[in-house]
């Protein structure tokens, strides 16, 4: 009976081992969506901060500590992005991947406590993820499943050259056209740059909210006849700000959206952000 019992505990052990798929959880819901066009159904992926929950003030819950604590392989943006990570980086046992950490020239680069803090939002750097980051989190994959490994570098592999193709798009929709750019929210500069464009004007940094005349003295600097408004959050500020420039107003996303399906994988919210400018710019 004892032995029996053994080898029924034995097999199911074993069943649910060889069956069971690595564990990798994200700090945001866009990270994951990445990970996800890389790792495909070999993987399972989780995400921490809430898709409605601001990732700047965000806390994990003992929830998701103990989450962190199960995965395989953790990966984070990096720069203080995750400003919680190290209250919970000792309950996590697997590997961890900062994004950050193969980044170069970030912007508004400083140190703080010894930290490299800086504007975070390198995953909206075409250039960055293309030949960078896609090839990062496939190696990691790798050693964390390596039987699977070459199913990983190949889809980094095909992914980057998805997104040189999207890329590609952008740079053709400001070809020789004189737009003038109005950031609201300083979430877009490495995207702007990684198709060869730039603002005018910076309204908003993170935590301000309100326009003051100092700002609206930046518009200054905006000399085109046509330009766009693009922000994430703050739509009453674009709205006046556009109304005052008679400029366009676009919403980007920043972070995609897993319950929108022109949102919900990476390459997809790089097809959604260029088809909101490209309805702006030709109007």
């Amino acid at each position: 009976m004892k032995k029996s019992l053994f080898i029924v505990l034995f097999v199911l052990f074993f069943v649910q081992n060889a069956f069971s798929k690595p564990l990798v959880v994200t700090s945001t819901y866009i990270l994951s969506a990445l990970v996800k066009q890389i790792g495909q159904n070999k993987i399972d992926t989780r995400f921490i901060v809430p898709e409605n929950a601001n990732p700047h003030f965000f806390n994990p819950t003992p929830k998701d500590v103990q989450e962190l604590s199960k995965a395989n392989l953790v990966i984070g943006v990096g720069y203080g992005f995750e400003f919680w990570f190290d209250k919970v980086k000792n309950n996590i046992k697997g590997n961890t991947l900062m994004l950050s950490d193969y980044y170069t020239n970030p912007i508004e680069k400083k140190i703080l406590k010894g930290q490299i803090i800086a504007n975070p939002h390198i995953w909206l750097d075409m250039n960055f993820v293309k030949n960078t980051a896609v090839f990062e989190i496939a190696k990691n994959l790798c050693k964390i499943d390596s039987k699977n490994c070459q199913f990983f570098m190949q889809n980094a592999k095909v992914l980057s050259q998805q997104i040189s193709h999207i890329q590609t798009n952008y740079e053709n929709l400001f070809k020789n056209k004189n737009i003038c750019i109005v950031e609201v929210d300083p979430a877009f500069d490495y995207f702007l740059s990684s198709f060869g464009q730039k603002t005018c004007a910076k309204m908003l940094q993170e935590g301000s909210g309100e326009l003051s005349i100092g700002n609206f003295k930046l518009l200054e600097n905006c000399k085109c006849k046509k330009g766009i408004v693009i922000y994430a959050f703050r739509s009453k500020q674009a709205q006046a700000i556009a109304k005052e420039k008679h400029y366009k107003p676009v919403y980007l996303s920043p972070l995609g959206n897993s319950k929108d399906n022109n949102q919900d994988s990476y390459t997809k919210l790089l097809e959604y952000n260029l088809e909101k400018l490209k309805s702006a710019i030709n109007d």
